[in-house]
């Protein structure tokens, strides 16, 4: 499932869709693929406790395994 503010903010665009399922067999699991990050705009890096409060922001990534790649 979707995650709302993560899966809806991907770089290429809005990647979530409507799907009709039976009740009672409705997907039970989040998305595994989409993360939030953290960005310290100063160093481009991932965030730290050193990265000023101010110059931080949200970015999402996709998260790849090796089946994925092997797509690519």
């Amino acid at each position: 499932m979707a995650i709302e503010g993560v899966c809806d903010h991907d770089s290429r665009g809005n990647m979530t869709y409507t799907e009709y399922y039976v009740e009672g067999t409705q997907p039970k699991e989040l998305c595994d693929k989409h993360t939030q990050v953290t960005i310290c705009t100063k160093s481009g890096k991932i965030a730290t406790n050193k990265c000023p409060k101010n110059v931080t922001v949200q970015r999402v990534y996709m998260l790849l395994d090796d089946s994925d790649s092997k797509k690519l």
